[in-house]
């Protein structure tokens, strides 16, 4: 800058044009100022993501295990109300409302029991597995098709089964041990997996047979991960107070 004297009046005038650029130092905070604020929305994002995992892992357990205590009392509670032996007619079996407790569902090898519902619509299949309405019922020449979610809790490591692990199924009255067949992955579009005889739409079973369906991979549900497997015995339980 100069000064130059006008009048009795010091004015400043500038020596060229105004220096408009930001010096490298000036720079430097506004660079470091957005990489912090990139960062604290990468660390929200990342604890989000962490509680959501945590709620799906063993909050959601919670629930469906809660679930869980509740539908196998509404079925041992249905069972002993009973004063006679279930009804031989399959017809009338499947007509128990969508939603109702059925069996119960065991796999040793995962270490879980579960109460299975009739139905399978999304809410019955909420914190249950569920029985393909229209499938033969345990016991039955056919397929008992049952389907879960892939969720903690519920079918989550059904690929760990192998060939000859029990699948064991118990109504009101009957024990049935199924045995395994190997895990395989099939489309979602795949429905001839339910058919009475599983692969072959339209033929006559001579066998029973059970299939559990569920959503493949795990956090996701482009494939379809099937356990099917053959009866093997089917053992009368003691009757229930009160039964004749």
């Amino acid at each position: 800058m100069e000064c130059t004297d006008v009048g009795q009046q010091a004015v400043t005038v500038p020596s060229g044009p105004p220096d408009h650029s930001v010096s490298g130092r000036n720079r430097r905070p506004v660079i470091w100022r957005v990489v912090g604020v990139v960062g604290e929305l990468l660390a929200i994002l990342g604890i989000v993501l962490i509680g959501y995992l945590a709620y799906q892992t063993w909050g959601k357990l919670e629930e469906i295990d809660d679930s869980q205590a509740q539908l196998d009392q509404q079925l041992s509670q249905s069972w002993q109300e009973e004063s006679e032996p279930a009804p031989n007619s399959p017809g009338a079996q499947r007509a128990r409302p969508a939603g109702s407790p059925m069996i119960r569902l065991s796999i040793p090898r995962l270490g879980r029991r579960w109460t299975v519902v009739e139905g399978t619509g999304l809410a019955n299949l909420r914190a249950a597995p569920g029985h393909y309405r229209g499938s033969q019922l345990p016991g039955e020449l056919g397929n008992f098709a049952v389907a879960a979610h892939r969720s903690p809790g519920l079918f989550w490591d059904l690929d760990i089964i192998r060939a000859g692990d029990e699948i064991i199924v118990e109504d009101r009255d009957t024990r049935y041990v199924y045995r395994a067949d190997d895990p395989r992955i099939v489309s979602p579009a795949a429905s001839e997996v339910l058919a009475p005889v599983p692969g072959q739409p339209g033929a006559e079973p001579v066998t029973a047979r059970i299939t559990l369906t569920t959503c493949n991979p795990k956090w996701d549900n482009y494939e379809r991960l099937i356990i099917g497997g053959q009866l093997e015995s089917a053992t009368p339980k003691t009757m229930p107070s009160g039964g004749t």
